[in-house]
């Protein structure tokens, strides 16, 4: 259960080893006959901050260790966790600590499985015991093992690092439903209100009922509207809009799934035509093409 590294050169080979320090070592020493010991990660160049920043691209989510009193727990997933009272943390969510079991070296893998707390013991990549209970407070006495400290805090959910993390993955989670908004998403009053805040809230009047102009677009048969008259319905019959808040209305309707279809740029046309993606664009295209 744990990454292998190899070593090779000179027509030598290191096998798998269980550290890149071991496997680089054994090679060189025997290659060339010292006794120097080498720092792999060093060698792997995994030390260097561009390497690591280009093995993280794209990782929505890093492991992370949080210290306690007589011991290191090391959280490695926190997917689909929701807290919704300190007994309850959903699925999907593990950590580990390493301590003595029956005498021996053991790994504590703590897990969470719907309404479960789980406890598996391995040693040397064996299982030897597993515990499951409905609270960690109570899967932790069955193991008879560091009861000076409840289970609560071993299992480190409520920990402040483990909350924050769980914060920034939502957060992360929820721009990235965002960025995938749809006409669906309309009546989402959560996603819609992150939406205005983010592309409207700075640029427009508190008083413009903005989320009118999506409710009239739902509510009429076709699936096209020109800006400008479907606007004015919110707004003044005198209002002048500027071209920053122009900018702002463009961004948000490009931000809930909508795409601009006007034939013509503003040097040739002021007429600006807006459709919601129900369906392909290019469908979308031709009943314009029909409309007009």
């Amino acid at each position: 259960m744990q990454p292998g590294y190899i070593c090779e050169g000179k027509g030598q080979s290191s096998g798998i080893n269980t550290s890149a320090s071991a496997a680089i070592t054994s090679v060189y020493q025997s290659v060339f006959g010292s006794k120097t010991k080498y720092a792999g990660l060093s060698y792997l160049g995994v030390d260097q901050p561009e390497t690591a920043q280009k093995l993280l691209e794209g990782v929505t989510f890093c492991p992370f260790i949080i210290e306690l009193e007589n011991t290191t727990v090391f959280v490695s997933c926190l997917d689909k966790i929701t807290i919704s009272n300190t007994n309850k943390v959903g699925h999907n969510y593990a950590a580990s600590l390493f301590y003595k079991y029956r005498g021996v070296q053991s790994v504590f893998y703590q897990h969470v499985d719907k309404d479960f707390f789980l406890i598996t013991i391995y040693q040397n990549s064996q299982i030897v015991a597993e515990y499951k209970d409905i609270s960690p407070n109570s899967v932790w006495s069955k193991t008879g093992i560091l009861k000076s400290i409840l289970g609560d805090t071993l299992f480190v959910i409520n920990h402040p690092i483990t909350l924050d993390r769980i914060n920034q993955v939502r957060q992360e989670y929820f721009l990235h439903q965002l960025s995938k908004c749809t006409l669906s998403d309309w009546n989402n009053e959560t996603i819609m209100e992150k939406l205005y805040e983010l592309h409207l809230k700075r640029n427009i009047r508190r008083s413009v009922k903005w989320r009118q102009v999506f409710q009239n677009w739902i509510q009429q048969k076709s699936n096209v509207i020109e800006l400008h008259t479907h606007l004015s319905k919110i707004y003044d019959l005198d209002y002048e809009f500027q071209e920053r808040e122009l900018r702002a209305w463009h961004i948000m309707l490009r931000a809930t799934g909508c795409t601009n279809i006007t034939p013509y740029n503003k040097d040739v046309s002021c007429v600006s035509i807006n459709t919601h993606l129900v369906l392909l664009i290019l469908k979308n295209c031709k009943l314009m093409s029909r409309h007009l």
